[in-house]
C-alpha cells in the first residue's frame, strides 16, 4: 500500500486545490431557504383545520448530502490526471561507470517502447547513484565509446532506433576491447534482444574483459514476448501463398499473419499457434487470382519489426495464362497433346485459363476479356482478321503472346510472329537434312535462360525456320540450336512481347518439352511479361531497368522502398546500395542493402529481412552473468476509474431521490397504432406472393438458353445421322446439292448398315456445324472470302474432326493447279484465309482407298484426277491427330462434281450424265461416295488392319 501511494502521481495537480471548495458545497446543500411571507387572504379560513399530512423538511438528509459531495470529490481528483507508476526493475550498481549494450537490430524492434522505458530506469538509478554512462549499440552507424551524464545518456539513447538487419556483435566487441579494454571495474547493462548469432561469443569475451571488478547484467524480455520472423514456406507462386513464422524460445505462443495490399488493406487474415518446444509454423493463403496479385506483404499481427515481414514482388505472384487449343478434347490420351505439358509446365507459376469452345474467334474474345498476362497458342497457323486483330491490340496493350510451331506453320506464319518464317518445316532426315538430331547450344548472357544448366539429352530432331534475310533488328534469339539456328526468338511489339517456340509443346519434334529445362524456361518466360494487363504505354509497362534482369543482364537496380526497423515502407536512406540484379536471390540484407524494394516502381524484386535457412535460435547464457527480465513500466491511469466512480455515485443519488423524494410516475399506454401496423404487414402478404407467382413464369420462359428455331434445328440434326450441304445463294447448285446428298444417302442405307436421314442445308454464318460428320461444300465461280467469324467456325469444325469436301465442279481444272494459282482462283479465295495443314493428292495406301470398297480412283461426273487431303505427318504428328479426329483428314479438295454423279430424282434415276466414263464412272462415284462416307463415321479402322498379321503372330505365342 505504501509503495503504490509512493509511485502516485498527478499530470494536473492544480487542479486538486478544487478539494478547498468540497466545505462550501457541503454548507450549500446543507443550507435552509428564508421563511416566506404571512398574508392574509380570507377565502383561505375554510381551509382552517385540515390535517397537512406532507412535510418538507428544511434540509437535505445528511447521507444524501456526502453521496452529493463524494461525486465532487471524485470529478475533481479524475481531473488532476492521478497515475500510479510501477517501481524499477532495474538493478543498481555501484561500479563506476556503467556500460549499456543495446541489442537495435530488427528483433528488438517490436518491445523497442519497453526497452526505451527500461533505458530510462537505468538513467534514473545512475543518476541516483553518480554513475556516468557508456551506450553502445549493435546496429547503425557505430559512435565512439565516451562516458556520459545521465541526461546526455537520455538524449543519446532516444535518437536510436531499431534497424532493419540484425546487430553486428562482433564489429561490436572489436569496439568495447579496442575503447574500453583497459579501464576494467566496469558494470555491464546488456539490453539483449534475446537472439543468438555468431557473433555472441565475441562480444560475450569482450564484455567479460571490461567488466572485471564489476558485474553483468542481462536483461531479457520475459517468456512468450520474444521476437517473431516471418519467412517464405515454400515457393509462393505454387498454389497458396505460404510462409513460416520462427520464434527462438521455447514458450508457447498464438498470433494471426495478414495478407495485406500495397495500399495497407488486409485481404485476409491466417492464424497460427507455436506450441512449447516449437520453433516453426506454417500458414497458407488460399485466395482469388485477382485478389492474390493484389497481396503485397505478409505481416504477422501485432509485430511491428522488419522480421514480421515478407515483401511479395512479381516473382511470388501468379500470372493469369490463357491457353488456347483448337483440336478438340484431349481426354482420351493426354500425353500426345501439347495442353498436357504446357498446363504442367506453367501450373506451378499461373493460373491457367481454357476457353470454353474450340472456336478461334471466341476462344480469343473469352480470353482477352478475362485480362490474362500472357495468351498461349499452340500449332495455330494463320490468323484470321478479327483473331489477329484481337491479338495484335492485346500484346500492343502490354500482353505477351507465346507460340508454339508445328505441321500447319511449316506453310508460313502471319505478322503475329517474331520474324516471319520459311516455308516448309526443318527434319531429320528431311530436305534440309540433319545427320543427328541437334541439341540446344548455351544460352547467350542476353536470354533470359542463360543460367539455365541445359540437360544433356535434350534433342531436337524438327523445327521451323526463321528466315534470316527478313528478320527484324529488333527481334533477339532467346536460344539457339547447336547449328546456330533459332530455338526461341521474341520481339517487342508495343508494350508487350511476342514469343516464338521454333518447335512443338509436346514430344513430336523435341524432348524438351518433357524435360526439367522446359518448365524452368517456361517460368522464366512468364516472370518477362506484365502481372496484370493494363493499357500502359511501351515505357511504362517494362521498364528498362527489369527487362534488361529478365534477359539476364547484370544490371544494378536502385532501391525504391526500404524497410525501417518497425517494419514500415519508405523512402530509402542515402546509405541504401543497389543490387545487382544477378544476386538479387542470394542478397542477404545489411546496412548497405535494407530489406525492401529495389528496381523500378511496376517491376520491383523484394530483399526480406529473413530468409530461407536463416538460423534464429534462443541466446546462451552468458557465463558470470544476472540474467533478468525487463518489463515495460507501464502507468496505470486512475482518472477514467474516478470518473467511474463519479458516474455511479451520480446515478444512485438520483435513485435514492425517486424512492424517498419523489412521486410515482404516471402510467404509459400501449400505443394502439401497433395492431394497425402488424395488420398492414400481413396484409400485404398475399399480394406480393401473387406478384412472385405472376413472375414466375416470365422467368421460366427466359431461362431457355436456344431460340425455338435454333433448338428445332438442333434436334433435327442430332437424331439421326444426316450429312449437310452448304447453301452457295445459288439455287440450282442448292438443288443438286441436296438431290446428291439424299442419292448417297439411298446409297449406303443400300450397301451399307448406315442408313442416314435426309441432308440438311447449312448457312455457316448462322448455323451449327458441329452436329454434322460430312458437310459437301461446292465451291462457286463467283465465290468470296469468308468473313472472320465464319472462318473460325469452319476452323473449329476441322479441327474437332469434322469433314469437309470442297468440290470446285471444274471439269476443266484438276486440284493440283487450282491450289497452285495463289489466291486468283475462287478455291484460292475461299481457302486463302484458312488455317488448313499441308495438302496432299490421296495416296495409293490411304485409308480412302480401302475404307470399304478398293479403288484406285476418285470419279465424280468428272475424272479429272484424284483428290487432296491433309498431307501425312511424321509419326508423332499422326499419333496426336488420331487421338483427336481418328487421324481422319479435315478436308477433301475436289473438282470432280461429286454431287451430280450421285443425284437421283425421286423414282431413284441419275439426274446427270457422267463423262467419260458412262454408268461404269457413275458406279465408281457412288463407290467413292461410300468410301469417304465411311472415312468420316468410322475413321482410319481399316488402316489397323496392316497390323493383324503381328497381332496374331504375338496371340499365338
Amino acid at each position: 500500500m505504501i509503495a503504490a501511494l509512493q509511485s502516485l502521481s498527478f499530470s494536473a495537480p492544480w487542479m486538486l486545490a478544487g478539494l478547498a471548495a468540497l466545505p462550501l458545497i457541503w454548507w450549500l446543500l446543507r443550507a435552509t431557504p428564508p421563511r416566506p411571507d404571512t398574508v392574509s387572504f380570507p377565502p383561505t379560513s375554510i381551509l382552517i383545520g385540515l390535517k397537512h399530512r406532507e412535510k418538507t423538511p428544511v434540509r437535505s438528509p445528511w447521507w444524501l448530502t456526502a453521496l452529493r459531495i463524494l461525486v465532487a470529490a471524485a470529478v475533481i481528483g479524475a481531473l488532476a490526471g492521478p497515475h500510479i507508476k510501477p517501481p524499477a526493475t532495474a538493478s543498481a550498481t555501484l561500479a563506476q561507470p556503467l556500460l549499456v549494450v543495446v541489442d537495435n537490430g530488427w528483433q528488438s524492434a517490436s518491445r523497442w517502447a519497453a526497452r526505451r522505458a527500461f533505458a530510462e530506469q537505468l538513467a534514473v538509478l545512475a543518476d541516483e547513484s553518480g554513475q556516468t554512462i557508456y551506450l553502445a549499440a549493435t546496429a547503425g552507424p557505430s559512435a565512439p565509446l565516451q562516458p556520459l551524464t545521465p541526461v546526455e545518456y537520455r538524449q543519446r539513447f532516444a535518437s536510436l532506433v531499431p534497424q532493419p538487419y540484425p546487430g553486428d556483435r562482433a564489429g561490436l566487441a572489436a569496439q568495447v576491447e579496442r575503447e574500453l579494454g583497459a579501464r576494467g571495474k566496469i558494470s555491464v547493462a546488456w539490453l539483449a534482444d534475446g537472439i543468438e548469432d555468431s557473433g555472441t561469443a565475441a562480444l560475450n569475451k569482450a564484455l567479460a574483459t571490461v567488466a572485471t571488478g564489476g558485474v553483468i547484467d542481462l536483461y531479457g524480455d520475459p517468456d512468450g514476448a520474444g521476437a517473431l520472423a516471418l519467412t517464405r514456406a515454400a515457393s509462393a507462386n505454387a498454389g497458396p501463398i505460404t510462409a513460416k513464422v520462427l520464434k527462438a524460445e521455447s514458450s508457447p505462443h498464438s498470433g494471426q499473419v495478414a495478407a495485406v495490399t500495397g495500399r495497407g488493406e488486409r485481404l485476409s487474415v491466417a492464424p497460427f499457434d507455436l506450441k512449447s518446444g516449437v520453433s516453426s509454423a506454417e500458414v497458407a493463403f488460399d485466395l482469388p487470382l485477382d485478389l492474390r496479385n493484389q497481396v503485397a506483404r505478409l505481416e504477422i499481427v501485432g509485430e511491428a519489426s522488419a522480421g514480421g515481414v515478407f515483401l511479395l514482388d512479381g516473382r511470388s505472384q501468379r500470372r493469369r495464362v490463357g491457353l488456347v487449343a483448337t483440336e478438340g478434347n484431349d481426354d482420351a490420351q493426354p500425353l500426345l497433346s501439347p495442353t498436357y505439358y504446357l498446363e504442367r509446365a506453367l501450373t506451378p507459376f499461373a493460373e491457367i485459363v481454357r476457353p470454353r469452345t474450340a472456336n478461334l474467334d471466341v476462344a480469343t474474345a473469352d480470353l482477352v476479356a478475362a485480362k490474362p498476362s500472357v495468351i498461349i497458342l499452340s500449332d495455330v497457323g494463320r490468323l484470321s482478321g478479327a483473331v489477329r486483330e484481337r491479338l495484335r491490340a492485346f500484346v500492343e496493350d502490354g500482353g505477351m503472346l507465346i507460340r508454339f510451331a508445328g505441321s500447319r506453320l511449316e506453310q508460313g506464319g502471319d505478322t503475329l510472329l517474331p520474324a516471319p518464317l520459311r516455308e516448309g518445316g526443318r527434319t531429320l532426315g528431311g530436305a534440309m537434312t540433319w545427320t543427328s538430331p541437334q541439341t540446344p547450344a548455351a544460352f547467350e548472357e542476353e536470354s533470359p535462360f542463360n543460367r539455365l544448366a541445359i540437360p544433356k539429352d535434350v534433342a531436337v530432331t524438327r523445327q521451323v525456320l526463321a528466315d534470316p534475310a527478313q528478320m527484324p533488328r529488333e527481334t533477339k534469339v532467346w536460344a539457339r540450336l547447336s547449328d546456330g539456328t533459332p530455338l526461341v526468338t521474341a520481339a517487342r511489339r508495343g508494350a508487350g512481347t511476342l514469343v516464338f517456340f521454333h518447335i512443338t509443346a509436346n514430344p513430336d519434334w523435341s524432348n524438351l518439352p518433357i524435360s526439367g529445362l522446359f518448365v524452368e524456361m517456361m517460368r522464366k518466360t512468364l516472370e518477362a511479361s506484365p502481372l496484370q494487363l493494363s493499357r500502359a504505354t511501351s515505357a511504362e509497362a517494362v521498364p528498362g531497368d527489369m527487362q534488361a534482369a529478365a534477359l539476364g543482364q547484370d544490371v544494378p537496380l536502385k532501391p525504391w522502398r526500404v524497410l525501417d526497423g518497425f517494419g514500415k515502407l519508405g523512402v530509402p536512406g542515402e546509405r541504401a546500395q543497389p543490387i545487382a540484379a544477378s544476386a538479387a536471390d542470394t542478397a542477404r540484407v545489411s546496412a548497405a542493402n535494407p530489406p525492401g524494394l529495389y528496381g523500378p516502381q511496376n517491376a520491383v524484386r523484394a530483399l526480406n529481412t529473413v530468409q530461407d535457412g536463416d538460423a534464429f535460435a534462443a541466446l546462451k547464457a552468458v557465463d558470470g552473468a544476472r540474467v533478468a527480465v525487463f518489463t515495460e513500466a507501464k502507468t496505470i491511469a486512475l482518472a477514467p476509474w474516478l470518473f467511474l466512480a463519479a458516474l455511479c455515485l451520480f446515478l444512485l443519488d438520483g435513485i435514492a431521490c425517486a424512492l424517498f423524494l419523489g412521486r410515482s410516475a404516471p402510467r404509459w399506454r400501449k400505443p394502439a397504432a401497433a395492431a394497425l401496423a402488424l395488420g398492414l404487414v400481413f396484409g400485404l402478404v398475399p399480394e406480393s406472393r401473387a406478384e412472385a407467382r405472376a413472375a414466375a413464369p416470365n422467368a421460366t420462359a427466359s431461362a431457355s438458353g436456344l431460340s425455338s428455331e435454333a433448338a428445332a434445328f438442333a434436334m433435327a440434326a442430332s437424331l439421326e445421322t444426316r450429312f449437310a450441304y452448304v447453301l452457295t445463294g445459288n439455287a440450282e447448285a442448292d438443288r443438286v446439292s441436296q438431290a446428291g446428298l439424299a442419292g448417297l444417302s439411298r446409297i449406303l442405307s443400300a450397301r451399307t448398315a448406315v442408313e442416314p436421314g435426309e441432308p440438311i442445308a447449312v448457312d455457316p454464318a448462322k448455323d451449327e456445324l458441329v452436329f454434322f460428320p460430312l458437310i459437301y461444300w461446292p465451291v462457286m465461280a463467283n465465290a468470296e472470302p469468308l468473313p472472320d467469324h465464319v472462318l473460325a467456325k469452319v476452323d473449329a469444325y476441322m479441327k474437332q474432326g469434322g469433314l469437309i469436301i470442297f468440290d470446285t465442279k471444274n471439269e476443266e481444272a484438276s486440284p493440283e493447279s487450282l491450289l497452285a494459282r495463289g489466291g486468283r482462283t475462287p478455291l484460292a479465295q475461299l481457302l486463302g484465309k484458312l488455317d488448313i495443314p499441308p495438302l496432299q493428292r490421296v495416296p495409293d495406301d490411304h485409308v480412302l482407298t480401302r475404307s470399304f470398297y478398293l479403288l484406285q480412283s476418285f470419279p465424280g461426273r468428272w475424272d479429272n484426277g484424284d483428290p487432296w487431303v491433309e498431307a501425312r505427318q511424321q509419326s508423332g504428328d499422326a499419333a496426336r491427330r488420331g487421338v483427336k479426329s481418328d487421324g481422319v483428314s479435315s478436308l477433301i479438295v475436289t473438282s470432280n462434281d461429286l454431287a451430280s454423279a450421285w443425284a437421283m430424282d425421286d423414282s431413284d434415276r441419275p439426274m446427270f450424265a457422267v463423262v467419260p466414263g458412262g454408268e461404269d464412272q457413275r458406279e465408281m462415284s457412288y463407290r467413292v461416295g461410300v468410301n469417304i462416307a465411311m472415312y468420316a463415321l468410322t475413321g482410319n479402322y481399316k488402316a489397323d488392319q496392316v497390323h493383324v498379321p503381328a497381332i496374331l503372330e504375338r496371340l499365338g505365342h
